[in-house]
């Protein structure tokens, strides 16, 4: 559970560092996805928590932010680092984005509303407090990783996430 808070926490924190380093972005476009990507994971967590395993949950949004980056990755490896002006290169940019913050923002959603699922009463405050722990220590490292060159940020993300995934389904009930 620490590790999926962990991936959680990096990530939500990744993304707007990641964000600053994009070179001739539109910030506008860019602000525009991230913020509509944080209103509809909200809305997506009612509605999942009533209806699907919160772990397949997790492994379901872990799983988007991997491809949503990937997918960053090899759109920004065709069009390089600018934008070179163009408006619908930009828009395709923030559509990527918003992908990969929605997968984000939904797994740092998840692992608040699995916790209690996971652990008893007696625990709960507990391990919410070593998770907490765990995630913000990590999270110290999301500026670094998002300052080294490209593709490196990316692709740490998608390693995190998916050993993150991979943890999800091996969760129990203590």
């Amino acid at each position: 559970m620490a590790m999926l808070w962990a991936f959680s926490c990096f990530a939500f924190f990744l993304i707007p560092y990641y964000l600053s380093s994009i070179k001739e972005a539109d910030i506008y476009v860019l602000s525009l996805a991230t913020e509509a990507a944080e209103l509809t994971a909200s809305l997506i967590c009612l509605y999942i928590a009533r209806i699907m395993d919160l772990r397949k949950a997790f492994g379901l949004f872990g799983s988007l932010t991997c491809i949503a980056a990937l997918a960053i990755l090899i759109f920004r490896g065709v069009i390089g680092d600018s934008n070179s002006g163009s408006q619908i290169i930009s828009y395709v940019d923030g559509g990527l984005i918003m992908l990969c913050n929605l997968g984000v923002v939904c797994t740092f959603d998840i692992v608040y509303l699995l916790n209690p699922e996971l652990f008893p009463t007696i625990y709960l405050a507990t391990s919410f407090g070593l998770c907490n722990i765990v995630g913000r220590f990590v999270s110290i490292f999301s500026p670094i990783v998002a300052r080294v060159p490209n593709p490196y940020p990316l692709v740490i993300l998608m390693c995190f996430g998916g050993a993150s995934v991979f943890l999800s389904s091996k969760l129990n009930k203590c």
